[in-house]
């Protein structure tokens, strides 16, 4: 899955569990915001500073998509945040 540009975290009943690799992983993430935080504080992630948000039904996605491939340094620099801040937290 690293190898992939753009990953796609969902929660579940509770937090997405492979949330926290998704943002070590040098990848963008999309995801809604967190409902669920457990001891890695995901409720502190920011939109557009960590991941790319979803409406909560993910009716955006295609929209969100098309929005990163027109903005890929933009997406270059989340991943750099997304990833260091996970550094610090994880």
């Amino acid at each position: 899955m690293n190898r992939y540009k753009y990953l796609l975290s969902i929660e579940g009943n509770d937090v997405a569990t492979g949330l926290k690799w998704m943002l070590y992983s040098n990848s963008v993430v999309f995801m809604s915001r967190p409902t669920v935080a457990t001891w890695a504080m995901e409720d502190l992630l920011v939109p557009f500073v960590h991941y790319i948000p979803l409406a909560n039904d993910y009716s955006n996605l295609l929209e969100m998509v098309k929005w990163a491939n027109e903005h890929d340094e933009a997406c270059q620099e989340i991943s750099k945040r997304a990833t260091s801040s996970w550094n610090i937290c994880g």
